[in-house]
């Protein structure tokens, strides 16, 4: 009998472990999650801010002004489009969130988790098809000129 209530109690100890961790788990990760998006997510507009101002900077500059700066990059990616004169960045989020429209001039969307940040440039070229990746990145801006009245700036 004396087994039988070690066995009894020994078993609502491991029942009551695994109801905490579990309870743990549904509760505190999609937390850790949501911080984690929320500290990825400032970062990528910190990230891209810098990389605006030493576009502008370059693109006032002339012909042959140039930047050498680095980023560290969390989580996503960054990527410039010189079909659409953007500059992306695209993380998927772990929890979802809503995010839409526009801070400073950074352009927010959102479909399903896949988060993008983006700025459009109207007024420069964007030339080199730039892909920075989780790291620490060393990111060159050059102005290589003028076409058809816009700056034109490589970024690589």
């Amino acid at each position: 009998m004396k087994a039988l209530s070690h066995f009894v109690s020994f078993t609502l100890v491991i029942l009551f472990v695994i109801t905490s961790v579990s309870l743990v788990l549904v509760v505190v990760t999609p937390a850790l999650d949501k911080a984690k998006d929320s500290s990825t997510i400032t970062e990528a507009f910190r990230n891209l801010e810098t990389i605006d101002t030493a576009i502008k900077e370059v693109a006032s500059e002339g012909e042959n002004a140039k930047r050498t700066i680095n980023i560290k990059i969390t989580e996503g990616t960054i990527k410039s489009d010189p079909t659409n004169d953007y500059l992306n960045f695209t993380y998927t989020l772990k929890e979802d969130t809503s995010l839409s429209g526009q801070r400073n001039n950074i352009n927010i969307t959102k479909s399903g988790k896949e988060l993008t940040l983006f700025i459009a440039y109207s007024n420069i070229d964007i030339n080199g098809t730039a892909h920075f990746t989780k790291g620490d990145n060393k990111i060159i801006i050059e102005n290589q000129g003028v076409s058809n009245n816009k700056p034109v700036i490589y970024i690589g």
